[in-house]
Parts: structure tokens; C-alpha cells; sequence
């Protein structure tokens, strides 16, 4: 109804209660949302990448023992990628991979995971003191060149971060690349 005086609209009076949300009251709302909904992002990727970390120091260090074992009675470390590139197995973004896929040498290392998928891919290549052969891109920037002892590094790649990490023969930590 016009208000008498001064020529603008203004709203009728109200009977009752007043019903709905004005459009302030609806943005607010909104925002509120937003901002829920973003933490929960934030939190749920750090809690992948925390999952992801664990595996991949999980993963190391296993190979770390077999790979010390298996020195102890062969002489030399185990290769268990043809190269840093030849990646075990078939994790995805959205799916874990699976162990069955595992070249034989991951069997003759007698790797066995408690976990039956993993998350990242891994690649192990091995060496023999004084030979650089079979070191690639990332190896040689994280062995000397050419190595003085027995070597090997491990490479994982998590798909789901895009995150890469390693670890090499004489150190007990990962390093994310």
C-alpha cells in the first residue's frame, strides 16, 4: 500500500508473524555453507595425503628390510622395476592398485604388505657399487654419481596428490621429491 506523505512504497503492516528469510538473511546462510564446505575439502585432501605419506613410509620401509635381507645373502640389491619409470601397480586417482598385478621380483624379495591395494606406484631400481647404469633423471639427483656402494631408490608416485616421494639404500626417511 503507498504510504500518504511522501510518494514512496513502504510494506504493509504485518498481522502476523513474519514468515521466510529476507535476502541478507539467506546470503549469510549461504556463506556460512561455503565456508563448511571448504574446510571439509581442506580436511578430507589432508587426510588422503596423510593416508597416501603413511603408505608410502610403510611401503619403504619394507623394501628397505627385504632389500637388506636380500644383500645380506645375495651380494647385491634387487631391481624391482626395469627403470624409475616402470611403476607397480596401477594405482589411479580414484582406484587403489593391486598387488596381484606385483612383478615377480617383488615375489622373490618377499615383499608382503599387510594392506592388500595401494594407493601410489612404486618403482626400485638397484645397482652395483661404482655403476651408474640404470640410474634415471630422478636417481641421479639423489645418488652420487657413481655410487660408491651397492644401491638402490625407491620412487612413489601418489596420483590422487600428484605427489612424488623417495627414499634411497642408506637412508631411513622419505623425501618428498
Amino acid at each position: 500500500m503507498p504510504s500518504a506523505g511522501n510518494g514512496l512504497c513502504t510494506r504493509p503492516a504485518r498481522m502476523g508473524p513474519e514468515r521466510g528469510l529476507t535476502l541478507v538473511e539467506l546470503m549469510v546462510v549461504v556463506a556460512i555453507i561455503g565456508v563448511l564446505a571448504g574446510l571439509a575439502v581442506f580436511m578430507y585432501t589432508k587426510s588422503v595425503e596423510d593416508v597416501e605419506a603413511s603408505e608410502v613410509h610403510d611401503v619403504f620401509a619394507e623394501i628397505r628390510t627385504k632389500q637388506e635381507q636380500y644383500h645380506v645373502e645375495n651380494g647385491t640389491y634387487l631391481s624391482l622395476s626395469a627403470d624409475e619409470n616402470d611403476l607397480c601397480c596401477g594405482a589411479t586417482k580414484n582406484n587403489p592398485g593391486d598387488l596381484s598385478s606385483a612383478p615377480s621380483s617383488w615375489t622373490q624379495l618377499r615383499l608382503d604388505f599387510q594392506r592388500g591395494a595401494l594407493r601410489c606406484n612404486y618403482a626400485v631400481v638397484a645397482g652395483a657399487a661404482g655403476d651408474s647404469t640404470g640410474i634415471g633423471t630422478k636417481g641421479s639427483q639423489i645418488l652420487p654419481d657413481p655410487p660408491p656402494t651397492d644401491w638402490w631408490y625407491g620412487i612413489a608416485e601418489c596420483p590422487s596428490n600428484g605427489k612424488t616421494y623417495y627414499t634411497r639404500h642408506n637412508e631411513h626417511r622419505v623425501i618428498e621429491y
